[in-house]
């Protein structure tokens, strides 16, 4: 199923993870400027957003029903 519906689901997981990587960078700058090391709270959403970018570019496989 390539419908509209799944291109629909690609765009907003490409967003939801440009705007994690972007929060998570925006932590790290932070952390940075005030001297203190990065936290697991400027590394989850960059990991998050990044993963859910990678899921987002995937093609469907040829031989799948979805």
């Amino acid at each position: 199923m390539s419908g509209p519906r799944t291109r629909n689901l690609h765009k907003a997981a490409f967003t939801i993870g440009v705007l994690a990587v972007l929060l998570g960078l925006t932590v790290m700058l932070m952390d940075f400027l005030q001297g203190q090391p990065f936290s697991v709270f400027s590394l989850t959403p960059v990991t998050v957003g990044i993963l859910a970018i990678a899921v987002s570019l995937q093609k469907p496989r040829r031989g799948s029903n979805s």
